[in-house]
């Protein structure tokens, strides 16, 4: 799927273990519950994508825009070639990082409306597509 068009697709609980999504156009995309372990997202475009349950633990995220991207519950444990300053610009919530990342994983918790010390909603959950 090197350089797809998956713009404002719907995968949720897609198996996409190890797939070859370099380049990929996936902004927007709802990922949720997805596995991506091992999956190779080289500068894919990743922005605004909903990656909330997703698994990218070992995925390579080299060059991969995350702007605005929604990773909770996510993990991103050994993923390889993420950085911080991709990271920065993404929406965190109870996630798993990269041992080398210094962001808290819970950072914009409160923000997208969910107490992660309960594991629950603090308000109702508003999707802006």
């Amino acid at each position: 799927l090197d350089d797809a068009n998956l713009e404002g697709a719907c995968m949720v609980s897609a198996n996409l273990r190890c797939a070859d999504l370099m380049k990929a156009n996936m902004n927007r995309v709802e990922l949720m519950e997805a596995n991506l372990e091992g999956a190779h997202l080289e500068f894919a475009n990743l922005e605004n994508a909903y990656l909330i349950g997703a698994n990218l633990e070992g995925a390579y995220l080299v060059g991969a825009n995350l702007k605005g991207a929604y990773l909770m519950k996510a993990n991103l444990e050994n993923a390889m070639g993420i950085t911080q300053d991709q990271l920065i610009q993404s929406q965190l919530c109870c996630t798993r990082l990269p041992v080398d990342i210094c962001l808290a994983p819970d950072r914009d918790c409160e923000k997208l409306g969910f107490d992660a010390s309960r594991g629950g909603w603090t308000k109702p959950r508003v999707r802006n597509r």
